[in-house]
């Protein structure tokens, strides 16, 4: 491969990073600000015992902050890559048993809008789809120097503004085939 197509698949790589943890640090911040209503939202899966639920719950939200501070500051890569990878995956899974069961009537947690989101196999296949993003990402090397990081870290918040936008789009897009009787 030539120096300038491994610098730009290290930039995208980069971007994808910047994404998934401002992804990540979002949603662990709204998780915290909103305790309560997350810690009920852990138990509404029923995939815990009772007592477990507030315990998974105070697990979650710290750690998608941290992961997504090091996933920005390309910290601990590729290990921080595979822990975000596989927590999407463990949140993708616990949304499609819920599904399975008939259980979409409650919240999926993402506290990525302000808009409640109900359980859907269009988050379990985002999941999924941002968990083997992350992973391709993790097999690029990746060496900023501080051009590449003019490039990789507005790519990045653009990247996380489409996640957003599509979040969004999906809950109104929920809300009024349930206001309108559809589904």
């Amino acid at each position: 491969m030539t120096s300038d197509l491994l610098n730009g698949l290290g930039i995208a790589a980069s971007a994808v990073y910047v994404a998934i943890g401002l992804i990540f640090m979002s949603a662990g911040a709204q998780k915290v600000l909103h305790w309560q209503e997350f810690r009920g939202v852990v138990a509404a899966y029923r995939l815990l015992p009772a007592s477990g639920a507030g315990v998974v719950a105070t697990i979650i939200a710290p750690l998608e902050i941290f992961l997504g501070v090091a996933s920005i500051l390309h910290l601990g890569m590729p290990l921080t890559s595979f822990a975000a990878s596989a927590m999407l995956t463990l949140f993708a899974a616990a949304m499609a048993i819920n599904i399975a069961r008939g259980r979409t009537a409650i919240d999926c947690g993402c506290f990525q809008t302000a808009l409640r989101q109900e359980l859907e196999w269009r988050l379990v296949i985002r999941n999924m789809a941002c968990a083997l993003i992350v992973l391709g990402a993790s097999a690029i090397p990746v060496a900023l120097d501080s051009m590449s990081a003019l490039l990789a870290f507005p790519a990045g918040g653009a990247l996380f503004c489409l996640y957003l936008a599509l979040n969004g789009v999906w809950a109104l897009d929920a809300s009024g085939r349930l206001a309108l009787g559809r589904t």
